[in-house]
């Protein structure tokens, strides 16, 4: 800009671009600042109770007005198969960030009870399977997963394959956990272990990697 228009410019009544309100649970945790954040910490605050007032007002069904009131978020039922995805990303207006804070996820045992919105009864413990890892920022980065194979755990970047032992807990509850696979513990349905190769569709698949190695 030539010097000699410089402060001639101004900007009249210009509305925001976007304004995003924060959901209370995030609000309260960056108000704490826990670094030994839980699997169970979030599940609290994701099922807390949200006010919603002002714009955000509920519409009644019956009286066909907006009336302030609460939502609360729980889980119907125990499904066999429980994918959690973790809110790595952060996006207020135009500014994004990748939130890095490493969650202690269980590996065995993980009691989804209390977050319930009925009884049941199935078994309400899991036991995690898999994870997914991004590493990177918001613009970019590289997945790489972590997996269960018999009782062991592998950890497959794209064509290394590194073994991780029997209990994985520091690269699990990494910051980099973004996406974790559990299974119901009483799950009937099955799926075949990749050290399986007596599946019809692995064998399908093993002579065409096999190939192109």
């Amino acid at each position: 800009i030539n010097a000699e228009y410089m402060g001639a410019i101004q900007w009249i009544n210009v509305p925001p671009i976007l304004t995003i309100t924060n959901h209370t649970s995030a609000e309260s945790y960056r108000a704490e600042r826990r670094q030994d954040l839980h699997l169970d910490d979030c599940m609290r605050y994701f099922s807390s109770q949200e006010k919603l007032d002002g714009d955000n007002q509920w519409m009644c069904p019956r009286c066909k007005q907006k009336r302030p009131a609460f939502k609360e978020v729980k889980l119907w039922r125990a499904p066999q198969h429980l994918i959690v995805q973790l809110k790595r990303f952060h996006f207020n207006g135009l500014r994004s960030s990748k939130l890095s804070v490493p969650v202690q996820c269980p590996t065995e045992g993980w009691d989804i009870g209390p977050w319930l919105s009925q009884n049941t009864t199935e078994s309400t413990l899991y036991d995690l399977y898999a994870v997914a890892n991004h590493m990177g920022d918001v613009n970019g980065g590289h997945y790489t997963a972590c997996c269960k194979v018999g009782s062991e755990w592998v950890m497959y970047n794209d064509k290394m394959v590194s073994p991780l032992g029997q209990a994985p807990t520091t690269a699990i509850a990494s910051g980099s956990a973004y996406v974790l696979f559990y299974k119901r513990r009483d799950a009937t349905e099955t799926a075949p272990s990749p050290s399986d190769t007596s599946d019809p569709k692995i064998q399908e698949i093993i002579p065409t990697a096999t190939a192109s190695l």
